[in-house]
């Protein structure tokens, strides 16, 4: 998911410091001969506490032939003068993108994705670390097969003040495969920030501007829809960073924010169908899914028409594997002393049923 804690959400305005492509995907790599370029392309936002330590993690990449983009969405705070600082100082390889208004997490991704000339480009917020031999080893498997398309690896997950919480794949499996399958049936087969691309399988439009959150997830599909290959290294590249106010927490604990992220799912599954037709059926499955779990979070608030809603078009969208969503519809028409009964620890539901447990719990 893009790493960020603004949602503002206004008409892109096109600033740059240099000539750019006019397209994402007509640019020719201008390295012919030599270790082909790679665009490190920086996200900021209200990040003056972490953006410095972000830039240099990524300008002191032992890699020779390198360009960190750094595209600010309108700063508030110093985070904007700390790049121009830094930049001044490194003019060969930072490009700062600054922009003057706040146009929000997506339209900013694009400012600084049109920006980057690399036949490579590395994903990363103002907020993040890249690690030593990042980005030689994510070439190195990239350059191995010109059908590898996607390159990920392992990161630290780190709190706020830096310290070491845990690694990413304590919690979530790495994957590897060919195609958008696995991507539209389960998400991003690793973190975002980890994320290396082959800038020509780019859709030209890059990022989709009508998702406000999650475009991340919809830019992997198109990149992959054709049968490219994705795939993870062994090794621990990154540290990300997880704080009460980065958009991946507040995603979890704002009921508004959770709201815009589930929309932008069923925008990005809708605009797969069409696009991709040959993923329908995994389309119809996860919008069902996705349908049973609002319903599942609607009975916990005790918002039963709205849980007999969405579990009716989850049923609709796919009667496979819809069990839980039976389950969901019956307990949004069962008497609220019931569903209050089977939240309770010692009920016959709650001992034998993880998933109400989790979400009734």
């Amino acid at each position: 998911m893009l790493k960020r804690d603004n949602l503002d959400h206004r008409p892109t305005e096109q600033l740059s410091s240099r000539s750019t492509c006019d397209s994402l995907t007509d640019c020719r790599d201008r390295s012919l001969g030599e270790a082909p370029l790679v665009s490190i392309m920086i996200v900021t936002y209200n990040q003056e506490r972490w953006v410095e330590e972000a830039i240099h993690s990524a300008i002191s990449q032992d890699y020779p032939n390198l360009e960190v983009i750094v595209a600010d969405d309108g700063s508030s705070d110093g985070t904007k003068s700390i790049i121009q600082r830094i930049a001044a100082k490194n003019p060969r390889r930072i490009v700062p993108i600054l922009g003057s208004t706040n146009v929000g997490v997506t339209p900013n991704c694009n400012r600084g994705l049109r920006a980057c000339r690399g036949r490579y480009i590395a994903f990363g917020a103002g907020d993040d670390i890249l690690l030593p031999g990042k980005i030689t080893a994510q070439v190195a498997w990239l350059e191995a097969d010109a059908g590898r398309v996607l390159c990920g690896h392992d990161v630290e997950m780190i709190a706020e003040d830096g310290k070491f919480m845990d690694y990413y794949s304590s919690h979530y499996r790495l994957r590897s495969g060919r195609g958008a399958g696995a991507v539209i049936r389960s998400g991003t087969p690793f973190p975002a920030t980890s994320a290396m691309i082959r800038r020509q399988a780019l859709p030209s439009a890059g990022f989709d501007e009508r998702i406000m959150i999650v475009s991340d997830r919809k830019l992997w599909i198109d990149c992959l829809a054709e049968g490219g290959e994705y795939g993870t290294i062994p090794g621990v590249y990154s540290r990300y960073r997880v704080y009460e106010g980065s958009l991946s927490q507040r995603v979890a604990r704002d009921p508004q924010v959770e709201l815009i992220a589930f929309e932008d799912m069923l925008l990005i599954l809708s605009s797969v169908e069409v696009r991709h037709p040959t993923y329908a059926s995994a389309v119809r499955r996860v919008r069902s899914e996705i349908y049973a779990d609002r319903s599942w979070q609607a009975l916990r608030r005790g918002q039963f028409p709205e849980a007999r809603q969405h579990a009716r078009r989850a049923l609709r969208e796919s009667l496979r594997g819809s069990w839980l969503a039976w389950l969901s519809l019956a307990l949004a028409h069962a008497p609220r002393w019931f569903v209050r009964d089977v939240r309770r620890p010692g009920s016959w539901l709650y001992r034998h049923s993880r998933y109400v447990r989790h979400r009734l719990g």
